[in-house]
């Protein structure tokens, strides 16, 4: 089984999302993905990669941070890192060229041959430009459950769910429900 964890960035709270992975870990033998965007907005949200309402601490000065430090703990554990594109954005929005900028910057910044589309949104392009540079492109319809929308059971093999959901007790409570 593997539970991705999207919308992973600096603004990350990692001691919380390294609980989580923890506890998962002690009770189920399992795959990690951190779908990860290293470029984030520095006013976000605790856990969020952008503002969930862009107003006047929008500001693009303040927007551009790229980190990828904090991800040491999860390459050294064996947790994949898979990209979550450079500019976090529904990519169906994106010319060719801005999408391809996205996804390959953030693939070699974080070192994935993987990428997971912002919002699980993607086109035609996206898939070109996976297939072009050779990045698996991972798709939601290819059989992964919405942890936050479905019963989680063991018996599904792919989970995904958004790296700030969830306090640890509501994580514990659905992850024991379910096996």
């Amino acid at each position: 089984m593997i539970l991705r964890f999207d919308s992973v960035s600096g603004n990350t709270d990692f001691t919380l999302l390294y609980e989580k992975i923890d506890f998962l870990r002690s009770k189920i033998n399992c795959g990690v993905y951190l779908s990860y965007s290293p470029l984030f907005h520095s006013a976000a949200e605790s856990g969020r990669t952008y503002r969930q309402i862009l107003d006047d601490l929008s500001d693009y000065k303040n927007f551009f941070n790229v980190n990828t430090c904090k991800l040491h703990r999860a390459k050294r554990e064996g947790i994949e890192i898979v990209s979550h594109g450079l500019i976090y954005i529904d990519h169906r929005l994106l010319t060719y060229a801005q999408q391809e900028l996205s996804i390959l910057t953030a693939r070699y910044l974080v070192n994935s041959k993987k990428f997971v589309p912002p919002f699980n949104k993607y086109n035609e392009d996206t898939e070109k430009i996976c297939n072009k540079y050779l990045i698996s492109l991972i798709k939601t319809e290819d059989l992964w459950s919405n942890f936050d929308r479905e019963k989680f059971t063991s018996q599904k093999l792919q989970w995904f769910t958004q790296s700030y959901k969830h306090n640890l007790d509501q994580f514990k409570e659905i992850i024991n429900n379910g096996l």
